[in-house]
């Protein structure tokens, strides 16, 4: 098979995948909600660093990272006996809710000066992702034929890490706005809170 009639495989089926609005709409969310987590995740030592520069309390870092995997786990465990069903009928109200709760969420998380609730913030905010990530993955997945999910998942990644980059190079890079750890995470909530509410709100007019 030459190399032309590989690429206009793959865009034939890039075509009908995207076209399916069940698909497009969880890839959507799929794509914005892993940059946000990533951006948080990659950061949010450095956030704990911040406050316990104040003598707060010792570090129980590690612990925490520990404790929000564990608590995914068993979150992801628990709603994943939910009925398919229900995510069809009732996902979109639910997408938009869960980006409002995120972004709740990170902007607590962005100014409090407790550790302790820093915490809470973070694995509230993990096991949320983690939850709706497997629920997103599996919902593009349902729709997909199976010969096309590692191309739609690897460009759906692939876009979330084009949002990574331009967010580091304007929000943590930028020498203009200078912002600093509480602020990034602060526009990280920003980002989570209009952005997927819009999309995911957008997806669901404009696919019917």
């Amino acid at each position: 098979m030459k190399c032309f009639e590989v690429i206009q495989m793959l865009w034939d089926d890039f075509n009908v995948a995207y076209a399916d609005a069940n698909v497009f709409k969880w890839s959507v969310w799929w794509s914005l909600s892993l940059s946000g987590y990533i951006l948080v995740s990659q950061y949010i030592q450095l956030h704990w660093e911040e406050i316990e520069a104040h003598g707060e309390l010792n570090s129980l870092n590690g612990a925490v990272e520990s404790l929000a995997t564990l608590f995914s786990a068993a979150a992801t465990y628990a709603i994943g006996r939910v009925n398919g069903d229900y995510w069809d009928k009732y996902g979109d109200m639910i997408m938009a809710l869960v980006a409002m709760g995120l972004g709740g969420v990170l902007y607590f998380l962005s100014f409090t000066e407790s550790l302790i609730k820093s915490y809470a913030y973070y694995i509230i905010f993990c096991c949320t992702y983690q939850t709706m990530v497997t629920i997103s993955s599996a919902e593009v997945a349902k729709f997909l034929k199976r010969n096309c999910y590692a191309l739609i998942f690897g460009f759906n990644k692939l876009v979330a890490y084009i949002l990574i980059i331009l967010f580091t190079v304007v929000v943590v890079e930028d020498k203009l706005f200078s912002f600093d750890i509480r602020q990034q995470h602060d526009a990280v909530s920003k980002y989570f809170e209009p952005k997927i509410k819009s999309m995911s709100s957008v997806t669901h007019y404009t696919c019917k």
